[in-house]
């Protein structure tokens, strides 16, 4: 279990390379728009196990096109001003 700025952590967690986690909160600060961005990270370092979920929140509509290819919407919805996702990764067999 990690609880810090996202962004710090995807760009200095050097010992991380080499786990995969099952469940993802990303939830940066709202006014930072960095959703897409660390989604990105995430799946650049590979941090994301093939199944997992990633949850992830914006006070804004997230452009869909900018997440990681082998991630898949399950469920988008809006609740007052705030709109969440649930996203599957689905990593190709090698």
């Amino acid at each position: 279990f990690y609880h810090q700025d996202v962004m710090a952590f995807l760009q200095t967690a050097t010992g991380m390379r080499e786990k995969n986690f099952d469940i993802i909160f990303v939830d940066p600060p709202y006014a930072s728009m960095k959703v897409a961005a660390s989604c990105r990270l995430l799946a650049a370092h590979h941090w994301a196990a093939n199944s997992a979920y990633i949850y992830f929140e914006n006070n804004c509509q997230i452009d869909l096109s900018e997440l990681p290819e082998s991630w898949v919407i399950q469920k988008q919805k809006k609740a007052g001003g705030i709109y969440y996702y649930l996203a599957t990764c689905c990593k190709l067999s090698t």
